[in-house]
């Protein structure tokens, strides 16, 4: 996933590949200009790749492993809360202290950990008790956790597999930020060589300007981004929110997250990942900004 910062960057380039490309005939006799232009394409040329490989590198296998291990917290912790209802009602003080478990706390978990808990708590269902009568009135069903540990076990398939595309992620988001500083250099390059079209082609330099512009449309762009990780290390999985609103947002395998579209205002915002307490920290949310908030959890 590209972050908004990049799709910004991404949009403006190719508004001013397509501007540049139609007013060649313009600017191709001044060797200085024309220069910077063909620095700009094959510029270009490498940041579509780019982008094209850090979409694909790592974000499947890492939205998979994420969306597994969240299948797993859901369902496991449903049939946690029915066991613990009926560990009240039966006075059964040992499955009610194992069974007390919310889905976040699962989420929280670390990968390697889910495997194991999931197969530690689903042992708590012996043949004896789901013999039970009365325990069979609360519908956990063999159905229901047999699916729990398939889920469980595919999660950690997927583990060491998301660890090595997620270094693929990390290099290619990585390369693409060094290119779209070096497109900033060829921008920041042109507007300074604009001045010899000032009185010849002033179109030219206001049609320059105009594309060369980073899209502002409000609140739209109004927002954060950044990155999670723990001693330096990106963190994928971990919820970002703007306390008090639905604003979430999930890193990817880059560690990285955004959030767009928040209202102008003061707010607190929380990271919660890798089995550490959460972070929260204190944001202005500008109109038509984005800022960078990062998180060390």
């Amino acid at each position: 996933m590209l972050s908004v910062t990049q799709s910004r960057e991404m949009n403006r380039v190719n508004r001013l590949a397509v501007f540049l490309e139609s007013n060649a005939t313009i600017y191709s006799s001044y060797a200085p200009f024309a220069k910077a232009a063909a620095s700009f394409f094959t510029n270009r040329t490498a940041i579509a790749a780019l982008a094209k490989d850090k979409e694909a590198s790592g974000t499947a296998e890492s939205r998979t492993k994420t969306q597994l291990k969240t299948t797993v917290a859901h369902s496991l912790s449903d049939i946690c809360s029915l066991a613990y209802a009926y560990a009240v009602d039966e006075n059964n003080n040992t499955l009610l202290l194992k069974t007390d478990i919310s889905e976040r706390d699962i989420v929280l978990m670390k990968d390697v950990d889910i495997l194991p808990f999931t197969k530690a708590t689903l042992a708590l269902f012996t043949p004896a008790l789901m013999a039970d009568p009365i325990f069979a009135t609360y519908d956990i069903t063999p159905a229901a956790i047999a699916a729990v540990l398939a889920d469980a076990q595919a999660f950690d398939s997927k583990i060491g597999v998301a660890q090595v595309v997620d270094a693929g992620a990390n290099n290619a988001n990585t390369q693409l930020n060094n290119v779209i500083k070096l497109i900033r250099g060829n921008i920041a390059q042109m507007e300074r060589l604009l001045v010899r079209f000032k009185t010849s082609h002033p179109a030219f330099v206001t049609g320059f300007a105009q594309n060369s512009a980073l899209e502002n449309t409000g609140m739209r762009h109004s927002g954060i981004e950044g990155k999670v990780t723990v001693n330096g290390v990106a963190v994928a999985g971990a919820i970002v929110s703007v306390v008090g609103t639905a604003k979430t947002a999930t890193t990817d395998a880059t560690g990285s997250y955004s959030i767009i579209g928040v209202k102008v205002g003061d707010y607190q915002v929380q990271a919660i990942g890798a089995s550490k307490p959460a972070v929260t920290k204190p944001q202005h949310i500008s109109r038509g900004h984005i800022d960078t908030l990062n998180f060390e959890l």
